[in-house]
């Protein structure tokens, strides 16, 4: 039975598996050992629960000091312990009573807890969560990561502590049948025996992991959402925005890295259905970093040039999730009669903030400001798009291709999840010379076999940031 469950089960999640696999396989989604091994439990785990439990300060805390958080609670309690241990070593007796648990079936659900606890513990035991008291002892996890396809995109090898807790549960559920059988024999005359023994150890498990609520954070979604998306998803966007236009909102993040960026655009956006260059995720694919660090500049007109070659046709920016005041003067010169923004539509602020606002612009494209780069670079030439030193944060010199053409060979040392939308772009070789470089001013020109004189023509991209292109004598 449990063989057909597992079949029934793997069915209905295939249809959802396959496109994850894909994906993986597309962007070549991966997590590294190290990442792994700071996401597993530890020895110390196992002691640790929620704050909000009422045993954490006097006990976790008082007694054991320790500190706790997401991704380290494994504490799977006393009471629960105990009667698993009932559960797997009580001995069975036929009293007469309608459910015996046969002895063989619990150690079958023991199994599955101690394979869920032994594969939390990720690639290496450790004495305690996020890599702490490394012991270097190698275990199963780091085989399957090696050896068995998905595993090496799993983040947090703590959540199998799921498996763990639920085959815990199910032992703990055979000593509590056990239990029910010793009041049935010990009180034959008392009919509610059976059911007063599971009614007091559901209390005492309840007890004991009692804990206060935590705060919820109200979305308001339908006809009560923040204005600027009723009326992305509304008739009149409809009239303006086609439906294939791509957009994209700002800021892309509020935080400095570039993992789980603003899931709240995401759920908005299965209102209006448009397709959207942001994305939320903690496998960060290829590129996306990149774009994340350039758009904290906006609206510099580097930003705005990458806008524009990644094909975005508008934004929604939120003003103040702007970094500071003066990116904000920036964005109303560039939405002026003679800036590279068309304002369409003015919306209140979706958080509440007073003083700020939701702005839908419309991108309008440039093609001058490119004549003179397409003009330093002769149609048939080799091109170099270099990376930044040293940081490797910026995306600029591998959107040109899509700025001034793709009737030139370019090349370029890493690859992004937007090279099929850039153009043909091919990896660059250390050794391989070229007719043309574009470096950031911060690179030096002699690492790459040019010099000084060599620069033809230069872009200024704001924040005091620019490239030059270098042609080879």
């Amino acid at each position: 039975m449990l063989a057909v469950a597992g079949i029934i089960a793997l069915a209905v999640l295939i249809p959802f598996v396959l496109p994850f696999v894909h994906a993986k396989d597309q962007f070549g989604f991966q997590r590294g050992l190290d990442e792994v091994s700071y996401w597993s439990a530890g020895l110390k785990s196992l002691l640790r629960t929620t704050t909000h439990s009422w045993l954490y300060t006097p006990f976790q805390v008082g007694i054991f000091g320790l500190q706790t958080s997401s991704e380290r609670e494994l504490y799977p309690g006393i009471v629960t312990l105990l009667l698993a241990g009932l559960g797997l070593f009580a001995p069975v007796r036929d009293v007469g009573a309608r459910f015996i648990a046969p002895s063989r079936r619990p150690w079958l659900f023991g199994v599955v807890a101690l394979t869920g606890l032994i594969l939390s513990f990720g690639p290496w035991l450790n004495l305690d969560s996020y890599a702490q008291g490394q012991t270097g002892v190698p275990l199963p996890y780091k085989w399957l990561y090696e050896h068995v396809p998905g595993f090496d995109a799993i983040r947090v090898p703590h959540r199998f502590a799921m498996l763990f807790l639920l085959g815990l549960a199910v032992c703990a559920g055979y000593g509590v049948a056990r239990l029910q059988l010793w009041a049935r024999h010990r009180l034959p005359g008392v009919a509610w025996s059976g059911s007063g023994v599971a009614a007091a150890v559901l209390a005492l498990v309840l007890a004991e992991f009692f804990a206060s609520g935590t705060g919820a954070t109200s979305t308001p979604t339908g006809t009560v959402a923040p204005p600027v998306y009723r009326w992305l998803a509304g008739e009149e966007a409809a009239s303006i925005i086609g439906k294939d236009d791509l957009i994209l909102e700002l800021p892309v993040g509020s935080g400095d890295t570039p993992i789980n960026t603003n899931p709240i655009y995401l759920l908005y956006g299965l209102a209006h259905n448009r397709p959207m260059l942001n994305g939320s995720s903690n496998i960060v694919p290829s590129g996306y970093d990149r774009l994340f660090y350039e758009m904290r500049r906006f609206p510099t007109s580097g930003t705005l040039d990458i806008i524009e070659g990644l094909g975005v046709k508008f934004l929604v920016v939120h003003t103040y999730g702007l970094l500071n005041q003066a990116k904000r003067d920036a964005l109303t010169k560039e939405s002026a009669p003679a800036g590279r923004l068309e304002p369409v539509k003015n919306f209140p602020d979706y958080t509440g903030e007073p003083g700020f606002s939701d702005v839908i612009y419309r991108v309008k494209p440039d093609p001058l400001r490119f004549a003179g780069l397409a003009a330093a670079i002769p149609e048939g030439s080799s091109v170099l798009l270099a990376d930044q030193p040293a940081i490797n944060r910026r995306l600029y010199t591998s959107i040109i291709p899509r700025l001034i053409g793709s009737n030139r060979l370019y090349f370029c040392p890493y690859t992004t999840i937007y090279d099929g939308v850039i153009g043909d772009i091919r990896p660059a070789l250390p050794s391989q010379k070229y007719d043309y470089a574009i470096l950031y001013g911060n690179t030096d020109p002699a690492q790459y076999g040019y010099a000084a004189p060599d620069a033809v023509y230069t872009v200024d991209m704001g924040d005091n940031s620019f490239v030059r292109v270098y042609h080879k004598r």
